[in-house]
């Protein structure tokens, strides 16, 4: 059973996230659900059976990222109320990905509250986690000389990143692409 990804519009519109949901769809599927979406007179009750009907026969998980768009907009609400009316109609599980500051939100939302799961990824502490995960990372190297973490530059990392995954991949990915500019090509310290 298919996975489908959506970027939440900014707009973060009801009608806007479904005819969204609509045409990922139809690109995956070779499909035209769009265009019956966006015939004159298509209401949001009618979208919400389309894309049920669709979700319960060709998509297995809904993942909805950028889903901070709905918390700063302020159909935010509006849209929440046509999530839970697809979960209702169609059965089909949703996942939302987004920024931490969407959890007071998602909390705050009763209907929602006692249905999502949190899972969030924070800052890691400075452990045997953080070292492998270092070094993990570490593979996946670019440049023509391999560097080899060492405990200097792992806790370098960690001083930069704060123990943020996303910037330690961006530190990494940084300090290669200078390494190549320069010259060096090979991850150091001074790069």
């Amino acid at each position: 059973v298919p996975i489908l990804q959506v970027q939440c519009p900014f707009d973060s519109s009801p009608k806007g996230m479904l005819l969204e949901i609509l045409r990922v769809t139809d690109e995956y599927l070779g499909s035209s659900y769009y265009r019956s979406g966006t015939r004159n007179g298509t209401t949001t009750d009618t979208l919400i059976g389309l894309v049920s009907q669709v979700c319960l026969n060709h998509i297995g998980v809904l993942i909805i990222d950028e889903i901070q768009n709905v918390v700063k907009n302020r159909n935010g609400t509006l849209l929440i109320g046509v999530l839970m009316q697809l979960i209702n109609c169609s059965g089909v599980s949703i996942m939302v990905v987004g920024c931490p500051e969407c959890v007071p939100f998602f909390e705050a939302e009763t209907q929602l509250a006692r249905r999502l799961v949190g899972f969030q990824y924070k800052e890691l502490t400075y452990d045997e986690y953080f070292v492998e995960l270092c070094e993990f990372l570490f593979r996946y190297q670019y440049t023509r000389h391999k560097a080899e973490p060492t405990d200097g530059m792992i806790s370098w990392l960690y001083e930069h990143s704060g123990g943020i995954v996303a910037n330690v991949v961006r530190l990494l990915h940084a300090t290669q692409e200078i390494a190549i500019l320069n010259g060096s090509d090979i991850m150091n310290m001074s790069n």
